[in-house]
């Protein structure tokens, strides 16, 4: 493998993982919002996928 190709791959990975890291913030942002609307956890947690202790600790 070359260096180049490994860089592209090391890029890949970093990119990827910057994208879920910013997808699971926008998960918790909505939960923050909703819980700010009054909407219960149990909602929360079906809307957004995240745990009852997650959206707990919002």
């Amino acid at each position: 493998m070359t260096i180049e190709e490994e860089m592209k791959i090391r890029w890949s990975y970093g990119y990827d993982e910057g994208q879920a890291a910013g997808a699971a913030q926008k998960q918790r942002e909505i939960a923050k919002n909703l819980k700010a609307l009054g909407m219960n956890t149990a909602e929360i947690v079906k809307a957004t996928g995240l745990s009852a202790e997650e959206v707990e600790a919002l």
